[in-house]
């Protein structure tokens, strides 16, 4: 592999330097992105799966965080994965022009966030580099150790981002005959045998990735907007470069099998996301893959397009000078005051003290945030803790038994709602939070209502009878009338991003003593809606401030006139 990199000029190794010491500066100066914050949290508790996503960052921040205890080392392999990733992106392009690949690499927006940012993306883009270097070779000759080594590497993928199947069926479309390939069987044997223990996971786990990522994901109706939002992301990513590169893939024919799968990837990632666009959100960075081969392409495609080279080189300077003096910003003391880009940039250290401090000791749950949670975790040095309220699509502190250690123990419950600004903690560029002191912690979120209907029908002004079995996960024995009185049952109606207040609702059969891992029919009354629309309804106990937690998954509700 060494020998691989051998003929690489010198201009690219320089370069490839350079990028390595300022990602390794930046990730050492910036404050941690909550969602970073809940990916090193991940990593504290290894596992094959997660909640939202495979394990593969997890181990990325394991490794580093290993080295150092700060945010260099919860970032610290990705800043090399991805230094290595513009060598691999090198070769793989043979251009002859480096000047033309590294104008390119810095006028992306992409590439800038990548080289630091320690989330699901960075392994998922290093691995599919790693793929297409084994890929060639192996379009090239058909040898048994590169067919294991792509099983070993599609493996990997998967572990990375579930987005990897994209990669694969673009492959495949692209170059069809691979299937009849006996070595390719052998690919594929090995990467799924590979990732059996995450299958396993998601099954002992009820597949919870999936419900999330196909059914709760998106409650919301869709409407033309969420095809916008998606298409503008999208513009905002490409940037006038990306655009360049866009209008350099049409002009050119592929040459190869390889360069045709490069076409495919791009196509499949852009064409599967538009798709998918059109039934519920989709994040701008989901499409990151089809970067690389949009970069090995136009390296190599551009210098010999006479009209896109003139156009490329002051249209890259631009680029390249917005996004790095946007880095040192960032990177610098003065981030963050005033800048809202989903969350503060600086200032989580004092943020997280002052919370503590607020909480006087006391265990610190928040309330429908898994970042705020984590990243208080990061940064006080004492364990944060989630609750879900009812209307709560979940998150893998839910699969996490880590409050068991502060069961009845007095703790507070932090929100950003409220009056009292004896209970408000403010600090400079973040929202006002509110630290409400609660009496004993005890979770029922292991009592669950199950039932067989995943989807209802009814008449709008209805009712309708809902039958279930209650079942007692948690290792107590529970007296439900006792239970019932203190934290009363609650219905909550979402309809398409509107949510009613949750309301009392009546159990028939929530009585009597149900011991661990017992289980007891139940049925519900349940009033339907008079407006019509698609509503997701669920059942939860009250847990504090009148807030319930969910103790049922949601179920789909289609509400139609009479």
């Amino acid at each position: 592999m060494l020998n691989w990199f051998k003929d690489i000029p010198k201009p690219i190794w320089i370069f490839t330097a350079i990028w390595f010491v300022l990602g390794l500066i930046q990730a050492a100066l910036m404050d941690l992105h909550p969602d970073e914050a809940y990916y090193w949290q991940m990593s504290r508790f290894m596992d094959w799966g997660y909640f939202h996503q495979p394990p593969m960052i997890a181990v990325f921040i394991k490794i580093g965080y290993a080295l150092f205890q700060n945010e260099l080392g919860v970032r610290l392999i990705t800043v090399p994965a991805s230094s290595l990733g513009i060598l691999m992106l090198y070769k793989l392009s043979k251009t002859q022009s480096p000047k033309t690949f590294i104008l390119i690499f810095l006028g992306l927006i992409l590439t800038h966030a990548g080289v630091f940012m320690a989330v699901p993306d960075s392994p998922l883009i290093f691995f599919t580099l790693v793929f297409l270097v084994l890929l060639r070779e192996y379009l090239i000759e058909d040898k048994l150790i590169t067919a294991i080594g792509l099983g070993i590497v599609a493996a990997a993928l998967m572990y990375s981002k579930y987005h990897a199947i994209v990669l694969f069926a673009s492959v495949i479309v692209a170059v069809p005959r691979l299937l009849l390939r006996k070595s390719f069987w052998l690919t594929a044997l090995v990467g799924v045998l590979l990732f059996i223990p995450h299958i396993i996971w998601q099954f002992e786990h009820d597949l919870v990735s999936f419900k999330f990522h196909w059914v709760v994901r998106e409650k919301k109706v869709w409407d033309i907007m969420v095809l916008l939002d998606y298409l503008a992301g999208q513009l905002i990513m490409l940037g006038p470069v990306g655009l360049i590169l866009i209008v350099s893939l049409v002009k050119s024919k592929a040459k190869s099998d390889f360069d045709r799968m490069l076409n495919a990837i791009v196509v499949g990632f852009f064409g599967f996301f538009f798709i998918l666009a059109l039934r519920g959100k989709v994040e701008a960075n989901w499409t990151a893959t089809a970067f690389l081969p949009l970069i090995i392409l136009g390296s190599r495609n551009i210098p010999n397009q006479e009209k896109l080279n003139r156009i490329l080189k002051p249209t890259a300077v631009v680029c390249a000078s917005i996004l790095i003096l946007a880095r040192i910003y960032i990177a610098s003391p003065w981030a963050g005051d005033g800048i809202k880009v989903n969350f503060p940039l600086k200032g989580w250290p004092v943020w997280a003290n002052a919370i503590r401090d607020k909480a006087d000791g006391k265990p610190v749950f928040f309330s429908g945030t898994y970042q705020l949670a984590s990243q208080y975790s990061f940064y006080s040095g004492e364990q944060g803790y989630h609750f879900s309220p009812l209307n709560y699509n979940g998150n893998q502190f839910e699969l996490w038994s880590m409050d068991s250690i502060v069961e009845g123990r007095p703790f507070v419950l932090v929100f950003g709602m409220g009056q009292d600004s004896s209970k408000m903690v403010h600090v400079d560029g973040f929202k006002p939070m509110f630290v409400y002191p609660q009496n004993e912690y005890h979770s029922y979120r292991n009592l669950r209502f199950e039932f067989p209907e995943k989807s209802l029908e009814a008449i709008s002004g209805s009712t309708i009878e809902l039958r279930g079995t209650l079942v007692n996960r948690t290792s107590r024995n529970l007296n439900l009338d006792e239970l019932l009185v203190e934290r009363p049952l609650k219905v909550f109606y979402y309809l398409n991003g509107t949510q009613s207040p949750s309301k009392e609702i009546l159990c028939n059969g929530c009585s009597g003593i149900i011991n661990p891992q017992e289980s007891k029919p139940v049925s519900f009354t349940v009033q339907i809606p008079k407006e019509p629309g698609k509503y997701f309804i669920r059942f939860g106990l009250d847990f504090a401030l009148g807030m319930p937690e969910h103790n049922s998954d949601f179920i789909q509700l289609k509400v139609t006139r009479n």
